[in-house]
């Protein structure tokens, strides 16, 4: 997205991108806001968002594992929701083992607080505030509480 930005000195988003900057064509009428609210809408979203299919509050869904593998610890802080106030962080303990600690003044959905980190390969243990849990999937943690602790292995 940060590369279709036209014209280049104004940092906007035109309505309309071509495939040639260079091309006579139109971009629409600028400035237009709503395209940077869908970008920062599209940041935030790589870190949590609400599902309303199932009440439940999605975190670290976009993350890419380079960030985690790279600076070790990933996170927000005061990252507001529909449920509260939200603040997580994901530390990466191992080659294949990663701490989740989230904690706010959130209360949890009924549809719980779905976690889904940046992991190459399936859930293989897993344990919320020390307790032992079965992985909701290969690749996902529900949990129902915060604060927490979640440490898995992949």
């Amino acid at each position: 997205m940060l590369g279709d930005r036209r014209i280049t000195a104004w940092n906007q988003w035109p309505e309309i991108s071509w495939r040639s900057p260079e091309a006579p064509a139109f971009l629409g009428d600028l400035p237009h806001t709503w395209i940077s609210a869908e970008f920062i809408n599209a940041v935030r979203c790589m870190f949590a968002y609400e599902r309303v299919l199932d009440d439940s509050l999605v975190l670290a869904e976009g993350l890419p594992y380079g960030w985690i593998s790279e600076a070790k610890e990933v996170g927000i802080s005061g990252f507001p929701t529909y449920y509260g106030n939200l603040s997580y962080s994901i530390i990466k303990e191992g080659p294949a083992k990663m701490r989740i600690y989230v904690s706010g003044d959130l209360m949890p959905p009924p549809g719980g607080i779905i976690i889904k980190p940046p992991i190459l390969g399936p859930i293989s243990s897993l344990t919320i505030d020390g307790e032992g849990q079965s992985p909701t999937s290969e690749h996902a943690v529900i949990c129902h509480r915060c604060p927490a602790d979640i440490v898995l292995t992949y």
